[in-house]
């Protein structure tokens, strides 16, 4: 038991940083505050950049002297343009409650993420390891984003 404890320990300090990105993210997401769908929205410009991060793994295009460039998946060659599915017009709209629901999921994934890191500081001795561990978990990702 000791020795799943200590890998508990040591994955979820790895994942900590991951964990709370993808969480905000990802409540971002769900109240499309990453998308300019209505004439005069203006979202900020880092939130679709993370939702870039988010969704495609990957960094948007910089023009030089204008906003961030999302790029849109290219179509297949191999699928033609007029086989596109014909989106629904009886589309339900998003459902609220559930949007609520899943903003205090990422609210409780975030809180039970700080406490973990937290209590790792106070009752671990070794505190080298709690940083590397952290420090890791935040650099990997950010390095392979640039790979």
């Amino acid at each position: 038991m000791k020795h799943i404890r200590q890998l508990h320990f040591m994955l979820s300090l790895f994942f900590a940083p991951t964990f709370l990105f993808f969480t905000f993210t990802g409540a971002l997401q769900t109240f499309s505050l990453h998308e300019n769908k209505e004439p005069g929205s203006n979202h900020p410009e880092w939130i679709a950049m993370l939702a870039e991060i988010h969704k495609n793994q990957r960094l948007p295009q910089m023009k030089k002297g204008t906003s961030v460039v999302i790029q849109e998946p290219q179509p297949s060659a191999a699928v033609p343009p007029q086989q596109k599915p014909i989106e629904s017009p009886l589309r339900r709209k998003p459902s609220f409650s559930l949007k609520l629901f899943v903003l205090l999921m990422a609210i409780g994934l975030s809180l039970t993420s700080f406490l973990g890191i937290y209590m790792a500081f106070k009752y671990n001795r070794d505190r080298r390891i709690i940083m590397g561990l952290l420090i890791a978990g935040t650099t990997l990702p950010i390095l392979f984003l640039y790979l």
